[in-house]
């Protein structure tokens, strides 16, 4: 008798990790002198003991035992020999320090914050820049556990645990208006391996959030940025040095697709292009980085191919494959077709927006208008295409065409024409330029294409339309609100991309 509820003088009365690195015991009365003894302790979890190393009485009744490293999220029980009260659980780290790179700055400066524990669930553990707030880490959390983990991990690639605690952080910080949210290649380095690039590993699978956009619970970003998480871990992508970006944000903007049912924003991207440049001829292998109109691109392939294997597990497949669009040759030779009849196909189906066949994206995109037109580019790069508003009923090869340039005429009903002339009316004409070259940027004259639309008889007026003019304030605003939420993955070996991502989200 005379403790707290009943407990011997002398017994463990709580426990608490302040840090990831020590443990508080405090005890009902005076410290006692079996607790400075390292041997009397069991620290124990289902994902590993810690091993004491140092112990200081901190006051007369606590004493603070310094650990080996914590596993972030996990819960451990403390037993002191001879305490008959049976041990105590506690979660690791109250506080845990996390190295964050400032991608606000020009120099992407590496900055260490102290955080607060949140949150802990079962595959996900929320911590919280200290000074900042969080008010729904909560459902961040449970939607993480919930819904975003089990469909990525059982439909893509199970989830790397470096750490062994079977979390993934989810930080939430001050971002400083610059992204919604980031993955970083770094941390999946030993801390030794990442200050060869010159930055510090946390050796912790961790995605981080921008509490100052409110994209801390936000579906898409989480869900975006997890997906660049498995990618990095899948055996068939190359590591730190990334060869196939447009493959990764292609897949990463599928993953949203597969775990919330739509991904409508980046369809709406697709036909509003409010930057023009996909109208003009993007290439969508050749990548640029910083330009969200690429990842929309490659996620509108990807879904018509995922499409055309039968829906939504079709993106696995194409998870499993290395990038290069020859790794697709086997995919696409069963399907009977090209990568580039595929790429070819997938723009002729946002136009044609079948329910099914060889112009159908099978449901997995919704569409509100048709892609944008241009009145014609004069050339084109591999891997693009361009949808041209004539101002004929049909149109034939002028003959100073490129060669690798082909022609399709899509008229008003939804008829595809390959053959020409081709019947463009009451609709428009994709031009399309059919060379693979990932090595060679060189673009293609698209065939000098005003004489042989204005040659022609039975014009027809372009069909109204409700954009942000190119280069508006709005225009650019909408550009810059999608470059921020998704910013390329963190990696010292890619700055080039990382710069190229500051210029257009207007942050160099």
């Amino acid at each position: 008798g005379g403790g707290v509820g009943g407990m011997s003088p002398g017994a463990v009365a709580q426990v608490n990790a302040p840090d990831q690195f020590s443990v508080r015991v405090q005890f009902d009365g005076i410290v006692p002198e079996a607790s400075l003894n390292a041997s009397n302790y069991t620290i124990d979890s289902s994902y590993g003991g810690l091993v004491i190393t140092d112990i200081q009485a901190i006051d007369s009744g606590s004493v603070i035992l310094t650990t080996e490293k914590q596993k972030l999220g996990v819960t451990y029980s403390l037993q002191l020999a001879g305490d008959d009260g049976g041990p105590k659980l506690f979660f690791a780290a109250d506080t845990a320090k996390f190295w964050t790179v400032d991608l606000s700055s020009p120099n992407f400066d590496e900055v260490e914050l102290t955080s607060d524990r949140v949150m802990v669930g079962s595959h996900a553990v929320a911590y919280l820049q200290q000074g900042e707030s969080w008010d729904n880490a909560m459902e961040a959390v449970a939607y993480f556990d919930g819904t975003i983990y089990p469909t990525e991990t059982s439909m893509f690639q199970a989830a790397p645990d470096q750490d062994g605690n079977d979390r993934v952080v989810l930080f939430g910080l001050d971002g400083k208006g610059a992204y919604g949210g980031y993955f970083s290649v770094v941390n999946t380095l030993s801390n030794d391996e990442a200050m060869q690039y010159g930055y510090h590993s946390n050796e912790t699978e961790i995605l981080y959030l921008n509490t100052e956009l409110g994209a801390t619970n936000n579906e898409h970003v989480v869900t975006h940025e997890f997906m660049h998480m498995l990618y990095q871990e899948h055996p068939a992508h190359d590591g730190l040095v990334e060869s196939w970006p447009w493959h990764n944000e292609g897949l990463a903007e599928c993953g949203v697709r597969a775990v919330t049912g739509l991904n409508d924003s980046a369809t709406a991207y697709f036909i509003q292009d409010p930057s023009g440049d996909i109208a003009q001829g993007l290439s969508m292998v050749q990548w640029q980085g910083g330009n969200y109109s690429q990842y929309v691109l490659s996620y509108m392939f990807l879904s018509y191919v995922a499409g055309q294997l039968g829906g939504v597990p079709g993106y696995a497949t194409l998870f499993d494959l290395a990038g290069s669009p020859d790794s697709f040759a086997e995919v696409l030779q069963g399907l009977g077709t090209t990568f580039a009849r595929a790429q070819m196909n997938s723009l002729i189906a946002a136009h044609v927006q079948a329910p099914s066949g060889e112009y159908s994206y099978y449901g997995l995109l919704s569409f509100t208008g048709l892609p944008n037109t241009t009145s014609a580019p004069a050339s084109l790069p591999p891997f693009s295409g361009a949808f041209v508003q004539p101002t004929s009923n049909s149109v034939v090869y002028p003959g100073t065409q490129g060669p690798d340039i082909v022609y399709v005429g899509l008229n008003g009903a939804g008829a595809v024409d390959l053959v020409a002339p081709f019947d463009t009316s009451g609709g428009r004409l994709l031009v399309f330029n059919t060379n693979q070259s990932v090595d060679n940027a060189t673009t293609q004259t698209s065939g000098n294409l005003f004489p042989s639309l204005f040659s022609m008889a039975g014009t027809h007026p372009p069909p109204p339309r409700d954009l942000p003019a190119k280069g508006s304030a709005h225009a650019r605003e909408v550009v810059r609100t999608q470059l921020r939420l998704h910013p390329p993955p963190f990696n010292p070996l890619q700055l080039q991309q990382m710069v190229a991502w500051q210029r257009s989200a207007g942050l160099r």
